[in-house]
């Protein structure tokens, strides 16, 4: 019953990539996601790791397998796209992402085949073809952590979970800047090492879908009414909605998506499906934007971006149109293999 959540969290990504800066960048909004994610992850895979492949036959390696067939090929579509994009609009792709640009030398290449290395910071942000691959540089470590002994049982993720929150209190105490409490690897574990904590502390029965709504209505509100509820988006605010989110994430786990109308269901499941290609595609999305409002004589602000009330509305729209051919065209087929690899 992730799903609708998956994609809430997707367009997050959007408003806080999309909205013009001279408008006041609402980037918190990116930030409550990304983390956020980050929990759903770590409770899924903690999910799947001890239901399914630690109990089958070479199970960590269908599982390695399994996450690289839901990661790789749209990505390498979406690394494709941004090549095309340099080559014919550069000026378009610099005026949503200054730092993207062809990789040199090789071994850039190397690491935005693979994502692995395209860490979070300065050194690493100009060689990305696709913006938002440091965050998929974080989940890719974590899958491979969580798989060799991290999630393996709450033995394990207990301790995990209290070196993270003392790992949080000890950066914050010491007022570290918010990217160093955001982005590393140290900082991320405090989000997984959540999602697999409240895999394990499940409940044994299911409950109402209604808790779900509240306290997601409580996240969304919080998130675009971040400057003013919290004051410090980045303080007190990140850590408040990142438990908003850990909440949501837990009571989700305990609906029964089998006792809700078919259509419903089905529709949670597609906005699941939309949310990785639209977390993706958004940025070549407000490229070509930027790029028909140049040629199209628009009414513009700095950088060639329309004003926020067209520029969100149409990435929000597009990104999900976007997102549902890729899935279609992509995902759908290598759907199939995963199927298999899960069987």
């Amino acid at each position: 019953m992730f799903g609708t959540y998956r994609y809430i969290l997707a367009n997050m990504v959007v408003f806080g990539h999309h909205w013009p800066i001279y408008f006041g960048q609402w980037n918190w909004n990116g930030h409550y996601a990304v983390f956020s994610f980050y929990v759903i992850s770590g409770y899924l895979m903690s999910l799947v790791l001890n239901e399914r492949y630690w109990l089958m036959p070479r199970g960590i390696w269908r599982y390695f397998l399994n996450r690289a067939l839901r990661i790789y090929p749209p990505y390498w579509v979406a690394v494709l796209c941004s090549i095309l994009l340099l080559l014919l609009v550069p000026d378009a792709v610099k005026s949503i992402n200054l730092h993207v640009s062809m990789p040199d030398p090789w071994d850039q290449w190397l690491k935005n085949i693979t994502i692995l290395g395209l860490k979070p910071g300065i050194g690493t942000i100009r060689f990305r073809l696709v913006p938002i691959t440091w965050s998929l540089h974080v989940e890719l470590c974590f899958y491979i952590m969580m798989a060799f002994g991290l999630a393996r049982s709450r033995y394990t993720a207990i301790p995990w979970f209290l070196a993270s929150v003392a790992y949080t209190a000890w950066i914050v105490y010491h007022d570290w800047s918010f990217p160093l409490r955001y982005g590393p690897l140290p900082a991320a574990s405090l989000a997984f090492s959540t999602g697999c904590m409240l895999y394990f502390l499940r409940l044994n029965r299911k409950l109402p879908a209604w808790p779900s709504v509240v306290v997601g209505l409580l996240f969304v509100g919080g998130s675009l009414g971040g400057a003013t509820l919290w004051g410090d988006v980045h303080g007190s605010g990140f850590y408040v909605q990142f438990f908003l989110g850990a909440c949501l994430v837990y009571l989700l786990s305990h609906v029964d998506g089998k006792a809700l109308p078919k259509a419903l269901a089905g529709a949670d499941r597609l906005l699941g499906d939309l949310s990785y290609p639209v977390f993706l595609f958004h940025f070549h999305v407000g490229t070509l934007i930027v790029f028909a409002a140049g040629i199209g004589g628009w009414d513009v602000g700095p950088g060639g971006r329309p004003h926020s009330y067209v520029m969100l509305p149409l990435s929000l729209t597009f990104s999900t149109i976007a997102a549902y051919l890729v899935h279609r065209a992509v995902e759908v087929p290598v759907e199939k293999i995963r199927s298999i690899v899960r069987d």
